[in-house]
């Protein structure tokens, strides 16, 4: 019987508990790739961050939209003018409820920056003439509302416009 020999290991196989170093060409565009990635990260995660604020935005901007529609219809539907309703009308815009809520629809808003402007009280909203008869502006107003973005940082804080709606309505 003749001996077995047996085989040295193969070259490109690395033995076990030991790691093949990395040379060369090889070594250098994995250095590029980690520097690339460093470089490349950063606008990564900042745009999901920045669109993901833009639609909070858009949200806090649309709730306010509705609640000041909801508060000029409360007020169109009875007595402007009455102080109770009045006081309604500035807690459906603040809490999107006539009877109240413990947080406002958008963080920061208060009643105070509701201004409501109607005729009696205001002496620059005029009666207007119509088809119908005379008709009364009322007008429902939200002011001073700052936006805070939560990922991106305060820097890119800013004040939404005024947000007002006017109706026309007819109480007799």
């Amino acid at each position: 019987m003749s001996p077995t020999r047996m085989k040295p290991p193969s070259p490109v196989a690395p033995r076990a508990g030991r790691r093949r170093r990395t040379t060369g060409a090889h070594a250098v565009a994995s250095g590029l790739a980690a520097l690339e990635l460093a470089f490349v990260l950063p606008a990564l995660v900042a745009v999901p961050a920045a669109a993901w604020d833009l639609g909070r935005a858009v949200q806090q901007m649309e709730r306010m939209h509705h609640s000041v529609r909801a508060a000029v219809r409360h007020l169109a539907t009875g007595d402007a003018a009455d102080p109770t309703r009045q006081d309604e009308a500035r807690r459906l815009a603040v809490y999107g409820r006539v009877q109240g809520a413990s947080e406002p629809i958008v963080p920061g808003l208060q009643s105070s920056m509701v201004t409501i402007l109607e005729p009696t009280s205001s002496p620059g909203l005029r009666r207007v003439n119509s088809a119908a008869g005379p008709v009364s502006l009322v007008t429902v107003q939200i002011n001073g509302v700052r936006f805070q973005p939560l990922l991106l940082p305060p820097a890119w804080s800013f004040n939404f416009r005024p947000i007002g709606l006017t109706l026309a309505y007819r109480f007799i």
